[in-house]
């Protein structure tokens, strides 16, 4: 559905307004060590997929 340049500048506002308000919460904080495991295991599952 095409928009108008108003209603795209319009939501840009509101994602920046939403952007600038956000305040980041511990809980939503990810274990960096835990999310490299999980891409490393990921990886070798598929090099093994496609050899």
């Amino acid at each position: 559905m095409p928009r108008t340049v108003e209603e795209i500048l319009a939501h840009a506002d509101e994602l920046a307004a939403r952007f600038e308000e956000h305040e980041p919460r511990p809980e939503n904080e990810l274990d960096v060590d835990a999310i490299t495991a999980l891409r490393a295991a990921a990886r070798q599952q598929y090099t093994r997929l496609v050899a």
